[in-house]
């Protein structure tokens, strides 16, 4: 929500009792907010009633009468309302139009139940304007706790569901805003699937329906860095849990399980027939939660202040090249007092003699002997690269070799096992077939990787 300005919250209304709930909810959070309501109301959806201005006039006059009826009895609530009776369209088209003229901090409508064949389309009112309508969009099935929490009885049960893409922030960014208006209990959810995220993070375990403790870790520390980032640092409850079957379905459990008064999600929002073309998550969870939805685009975001990011963890990587060490010192330079810089160095795992060779136990061991010695002073090479004075700025250092064939898959998974916010790498600068046949490693990770790189090219001749 956006408290900033002084955005209408846009309801609309058939008049019906799920309609009744959804403005009961739209009325609570405009006083509890300080916004105007704007109710709204569709007649004569396909101008059967045109056909002149008396009949049209006649049509409209009692459907007027009524809206203007429920707007006075939404004003007992303390609700400053306005009304606009609307005719010619399709009730979710009037909507998506009005609401990109009034540009409203939050659409409201009801949900209403659904037969079998309904659940396999795509033409509710609601699922179109949480894929169309570029604000938030509140899906009201029950009132109740929207108007005790406005009356300052209760806090609002929030619960967020949230993955590591920009989608999630848009509605971690809302219920920030939520949170400046009135007391709420959030909880925030991330599902994962553990195969995905072994291979995301390069985890050698071999756990299929648990993450391993490794995963866990990192997702319980990523998650937790980027509800502080956008929610502040209010006490929030966070889950992090595997996921076996369809992800719309365990979001809802758990937030069954939360006693949760409203579920939040982001949206991408495609339009056509790519809506058709993949399950969706947030259609899922609009479709069957049993709470009421908010549905957050992702585009509700950009009217946020873009917050500054703060870099406390950089990866370095070198190949102990001149031009591969010359990228450590700009990572030093990169963090602040209590930062973290970890200096890393890709290289083959240990040759393993043939079955067939003889005296394949000596050379095993003469070959773990010998390797185990090269990990060694690759890590005192590490060590040596760190500035003297990086622990004078109060800036921390660890030193990590990794065993893997490809560099550039290495290095990314590093980072995000190890939450650095930048990758510094040095680079020969050169493109084209040069850079084919020498493998750029900067080029590699830059195409794989989504955080920042930091690029450090060697000095003009």
């Amino acid at each position: 929500m956006n408290t900033h300005e002084t955005k209408p919250i846009l309801c609309g209304t058939d008049f019906s009792e799920n309609a009744t709930q959804a403005a009961n909810a739209a009325a609570a959070l405009a006083v509890r907010a300080g916004q105007p309501l704007l109710l709204v109301h569709v007649a004569d959806e396909f101008g059967g009633h045109a056909g002149s201005k008396e009949s049209l006039a006649a049509f409209l006059r009692p459907l007027r009468k009524h809206l203007r009826a429920e707007a006075a009895r939404l004003r007992q609530a303390g609700a400053e309302v306005e009304v606009k009776l609307l005719d010619g369209s399709v009730p979710e088209k009037a909507i998506e139009e009005l609401a990109g003229t009034q540009r409203p901090s939050l659409v409201v409508v009801s949900s209403v139940s659904k037969s079998a064949f309904d659940r396999w389309t795509l033409g509710s009112v609601s699922e179109h304007l949480a894929q169309s309508v570029a604000s938030p969009t509140l899906v009201v099935r029950d009132a109740a706790p929207f108007e005790a929490w406005a009356r300052g009885e209760r806090a609002l049960k929030v619960f967020v569901a949230a993955d590591f893409t920009s989608v999630s922030e848009a509605p971690l960014c809302w219920v920030a805003a939520l949170r400046r208006i009135g007391p709420c209990e959030v909880t925030v959810a991330h599902v994962d699937r553990p195969q995905e995220e072994r291979e995301r993070l390069g985890d050698g375990s071999f756990t299929f329906t648990e993450n391993s403790p490794l995963v866990q870790r990192v997702l319980e520390r990523d998650l937790k860095k980027k509800v502080r980032a956008l929610l502040g640092g209010e006490r929030v409850s966070m889950v992090v849990e595997p996921l076996v079957n369809r992800a719309d379905a365990r979001l809802i459990e758990l937030a069954t399980q939360a006693q949760a008064d409203v579920i939040v999600i982001g949206t991408r929002q495609r339009q056509g027939l790519s809506r058709f073309g993949e399950h969706s998550v947030s259609r899922g969870i609009l479709r069957h939660a049993p709470m009421n939805v908010v549905c957050v685009p992702a585009s509700a975001r950009a009217e946020e202040a873009t917050p500054i990011p703060k870099i406390q963890r950089v990866l370095v990587a070198t190949d102990f090249s001149e031009i591969g060490n010359r990228a450590v010192p700009y990572a030093f330079s990169l963090v602040p007092k209590g930062g973290t810089v970890f200096l890393v160095h890709t290289t083959p795992s240990m040759p393993v003699p043939g079955l067939l060779a003889l005296n394949v136990t000596g050379k095993m061991k003469a070959s773990r002997a010998e390797h185990a010695t090269r990990l060694r002073e690759t890590s005192a090479q590490l060590q040596a690269l760190i500035p003297r004075a990086a622990a004078e700025r109060g800036v921390a250092s660890e030193v990590k070799v990794i065993e893997n064939a490809d560099p550039a898959n290495a290095i990314c998974q590093a980072a995000r096992r190890l939450g650095a916010e930048v990758i510094c790498l040095g680079s020969h600068g050169r493109s084209g077939l040069s850079a084919t046949l020498l493998g750029s490693v900067a080029q590699a990770v830059m195409a794989q990787c989504r955080r920042p790189v930091l690029v450090v090219r060697p000095p003009a001749a």
